[in-house]
Order: structure tokens, then C-alpha cells, then sequence
């Protein structure tokens, strides 16, 4: 028991010659140190001063290098193309004919786009979903309400919509329904969405950013995903309890529509099963949101409002 002690006291003595014997054992002569077990000047394998300036200039060179950023995905390809609407493609007796009846205040509802048209239309959607869920493209949502969706202009259809308004929706819209859809029309945009599989489950109560608006069904069937009107409100009373006769609840087929009041207050309801296609288009007349601001803040409630002459709070969204 007394050697260990003995040998832990003579480590310090005995370290210098075993050293080089140490390296020599391991082939440290080639690993770039010198037979007394220290780096050779200049040698790489030893880090050297030269090779330890080179070795630490490249290691700040590679931190220092910037992350590249994935590359975006591109835009959507063309699709197969998709024709301007004429007047041979609504149905007989649309839409000033007119097609579409009334089914509550502040809105219409009926056929109004032959099938094949609508299908030509799904087709290039189809077409662009492939793309989307490969990840060959990438689209921002059409509103801040849709999870998915696909806007006109990012397909190159932002002509699309002022089209189908000059095939009468706009004019009917001012003599069918009235209240805010007045004067000309100054702008219009639209998008397309799905409901079900593919798209959103649901969508709840809100106006939209426009005063007339239009929702075709594209593609369907799908159980469930109804759209349900719940009456028009002023920025006033958004938040107004929705009375019994205002509710209406509509299941279109394809070609079918429902052309309304921007601010008639609607939901999609849950999808079951199934998917449905939609074309939505938002027009508006001049001044139309500054307008419905306006009003509010003045405690003004149009006549229009299923609760003129009262007084409520706002906070509904608008789509």
C-alpha cells in the first residue's frame, strides 16, 4: 500500500522522459509533433502559427457566411384557359330577365351561369390546387377570414370579374335590391373558394368589404356548407340579434347564385362531407367604405338596416 503513494510523488519526475517515448509510440512524429512530444513550427497536424491563423481566418469566413434564404416557391402556371362569360352563357332569363328572386330583403337567389361555363372555371381551380399541394406555388389567402382560397388577380383573372358584372349583375343589384348599392359602379374584385376538403370547414357571421355582393357555385356537391343570410345591419348594429325572418339558409348547385347586399350580415356553415367551388365577387360604388364608416361614427343608421333608428354596438368583422 506504500507504493502508491510512492508513484503518485514521483509523477512530476518521471513525466519529461516519458513524453517523447509516448509520441514515438503513437507515430506522433507524423501527426506533425517533434520527438520531444511539442508541435513542430508550421506543421498542420501540430496547429502551427501559420496553419492556426489560416484554420481560424477560414472558421470566421464560414460564421460569418450569410444563411440563404429558401427559394419562394414560383407563381402559379397557367391553367387551362378560361373564357370570358358572355350573354350565351347565363341561363334564359338572366340576369335582368331575371333569373334570380328576391328571397329576403337585400338579396337574390337562382340560376344564373350555364353548367359547362362554371365547369371550365373549376377545371383551371383544380389545376391550381394540383400546384398548391405539391408545393409548386404558394398564394396568399384572398381575406383575412379564409384560410385558403385564390384570388383573381394572383391568377391573372382580375378581368374576369369586371366581365361578368357587365353582363347586368351590377344594374340589377340598383333596381332589385336598392338600399346601398346606388350610383355607378367604380371597382370590383373577386376569388374563388372551397368549402370542404381542400379548403375551409366554415366561415362565420360577417358583411363583406362591399356594397353588392355575388356567390356562384362553381363545384359541388357537398353536405353541409350552406350559406345562411342573417339580415342586413348599418356599422351601428352588427352585433344585433338576428330575428327569425331573416334567416335563410341556401344550398346552390352548380350555376346557381346568390347576388346580396354586402352588408347583409351571412355565414358558411360547417361542411360535412363533399366539397363545394365558389366564385365570390366583391363591387363596390364610390366611396362606398368610407362611406359606411362614416355613418357609424355619426351615429347615423341608414334606412337599409333592418334596425333603423336604434342604437347598438359594433364589432362584427367585415370581410
Amino acid at each position: 500500500m506504500r507504493l502508491v503513494p510512492r508513484l503518485l510523488a514521483r509523477l512530476p519526475s518521471l513525466m519529461p522522459p516519458l513524453v517523447p517515448a509516448l509520441v514515438r509510440a503513437l507515430g506522433g512524429g507524423r501527426r506533425g509533433l517533434g520527438p520531444d512530444g511539442r508541435p513542430r513550427p508550421g506543421s498542420v497536424g501540430g496547429g502551427g502559427a501559420s496553419s492556426s491563423a489560416a484554420s481560424t481566418e477560414a472558421q470566421l469566413k464560414a460564421n460569418a457566411a450569410p444563411h440563404r434564404a429558401p427559394t419562394p416557391p414560383p407563381p402559379l402556371r397557367p391553367p387551362p384557359p378560361v373564357f370570358a362569360p358572355t350573354a350565351a352563357d347565363l341561363v334564359p332569363g338572366g340576369p335582368l330577365g331575371h333569373a334570380l328572386r328576391p328571397i329576403r330583403p337585400g338579396a337574390l337567389a337562382g340560376p344564373l351561369l350555364r353548367p359547362a361555363w362554371c365547369a371550365g372555371l373549376a377545371a383551371a381551380a383544380r389545376a391550381w390546387e394540383s400546384q398548391l399541394l405539391r408545393g409548386e406555388a404558394q398564394v396568399q389567402p384572398p381575406t383575412s377570414m379564409h384560410s385558403y382560397g385564390l384570388p383573381l388577380e394572383a391568377l391573372g383573372l382580375e378581368a374576369l370579374a369586371g366581365e361578368l358584372m357587365d353582363l347586368g349583375l351590377w344594374a340589377l343589384g340598383r333596381s332589385a335590391l336598392g338600399g346601398p348599392v346606388d350610383g355607378p359602379m367604380v371597382e370590383v374584385n373577386g376569388f374563388l373558394v372551397r368549402y370542404g376538403e381542400l379548403g375551409d370547414e366554415s366561415l362565420g357571421q360577417h358583411v363583406d368589404d362591399s356594397d353588392l355582393t355575388l356567390s356562384l357555385c362553381l363545384e359541388g356537391p357537398a353536405e353541409g356548407a350552406a350559406l345562411q343570410l342573417e339580415g342586413a345591419r348599418c356599422g351601428l348594429h352588427l352585433d344585433g340579434r338576428v330575428r327569425p325572418e331573416e334567416r335563410a339558409q341556401l344550398d346552390p348547385g352548380v350555376g346557381e347564385a346568390t347576388l346580396h347586399w354586402g352588408k347583409l350580415r351571412h355565414r358558411v356553415l360547417p361542411v360535412r362531407s363533399g366539397s363545394r367551388l365558389s366564385l365570390i365577387l366583391w363591387a363596390r360604388g364610390a366611396d362606398s367604405k368610407a362611406r359606411f364608416l362614416a355613418e357609424a361614427e355619426a351615429g347615423r343608421c341608414p334606412p337599409w338596416c333592418a334596425e333603423a333608428g336604434e342604437r347598438g354596438a359594433q364589432s362584427a368583422p367585415i370581410g
